[in-house]
């Protein structure tokens, strides 16, 4: 009897000693820690995405807390009550975000206490910024991986058009009546280069010449002028002397004419009187009549 007795002792003992472990088990798996003081705080997220009630609250990586409440709040917001250390103090400058540190690892709430001088004020409800964790992270290589795909499938059309562009140019250059053809092109051009450089050959030494005859000739004309500078300025003077003789006959005509246009004038009187006229032609007719008569009779003298 006494040994039954002993036995249910030591299976008692045995049991306790087992809720006691699991409990301290439960606890360390929770990351919970007795006679911790905690504050109550509120965050207001726009999403929580996976949060759990019960998920710990980590402050730069280290557990501070615990999420005790999750409840949709009025709006499009999601308010998250959780319990933090009194011994972290929060900054203006603060971060608090739902992050999932470990790709293997459940949601918790992230919080960055910031270094900002002065404190927050956490009995107001606290602002939640929404980060890229893994999963988000996750789908963002999703979303790119289809884009990639699509970029794939355009790439593949590409080289498919690509390669045809390359056949259809082998089977161009490939032709034997074009090879042919560029063969001869490549003579005749090769041909005219020669016959090109053989005529600029031949034209360089005519320029040349023609060049230093213009040189003689343009050397002649300057000697030409310094020879003949002399006489040219004597003719010159010459024209000008010459100038200004026969700007005085003009004058003098000018005057000759005035004064035949004058009857008051000698040449005027000559020109525009009649009996200067008739006198004029009766001393012609006595003149005419004596020559006539000297011809006839000769000219008889009496010297004394």
């Amino acid at each position: 009897m006494d040994k039954d007795k002993k036995t249910l002792l030591k299976v008692g003992i045995t049991i306790v000693v087992s809720i006691v472990v699991l409990l301290w088990g439960v606890a360390f798996l929770k990351d919970l820690k007795f006679g911790l003081e905690t504050n109550e705080l509120v965050v207001y997220f726009s999403d929580v995405n996976g949060l759990k009630e019960g998920d710990p609250v980590s402050v730069n990586g280290v557990t501070k807390g615990k999420i005790t409440n999750i409840e949709l709040a009025p709006g499009d917001s999601v308010r998250v009550d959780f319990s933090l250390s009194k011994d972290v103090t929060l900054r203006k400058d603060y971060d608090v975000s739902v992050a999932m540190i470990e790709l293997m690892s459940g949601k918790q709430i992230y919080i960055k206490p910031g270094v900002s001088k002065e404190t927050a004020d956490i009995t107001k409800p606290l602002v939640g910024a929404k980060t890229n964790d893994i999963v988000g992270l996750i789908g963002t290589m999703n979303e790119v991986g289809a884009d990639v795909k699509l970029i794939t499938r355009k790439l593949d059309t590409a080289m498919t058009k690509m390669t045809l562009t390359v056949d259809n140019i082998n089977s161009i250059v490939g032709d034997d009546g074009l090879k042919s053809n560029i063969k001869g092109a490549a003579s005749n051009f090769n041909l005219a280069s020669r016959n090109l450089n053989l005529m600029l050959a031949d034209t360089r030494n005519s320029i040349n010449s023609l060049t230093l005859k213009l040189n003689n000739i343009a050397t002649n004309v300057d000697n030409t002028v310094t020879d003949t500078k002399p006489e040219l300025k004597e003719t010159m003077q010459d024209v000008r002397i010459l100038t200004s003789r026969l700007d005085s006959l003009t004058i003098n005509l000018n005057n000759l004419v005035l004064g035949a246009n004058d009857s008051n004038s000698t040449v005027g009187k000559l020109l525009n009187e009649d009996e200067m006229y008739d006198n004029i032609n009766k001393a012609l007719l006595n003149i005419n009549k004596l020559v006539k008569k000297i011809e006839k009779d000769g000219i008889r003298l009496k010297l004394f």
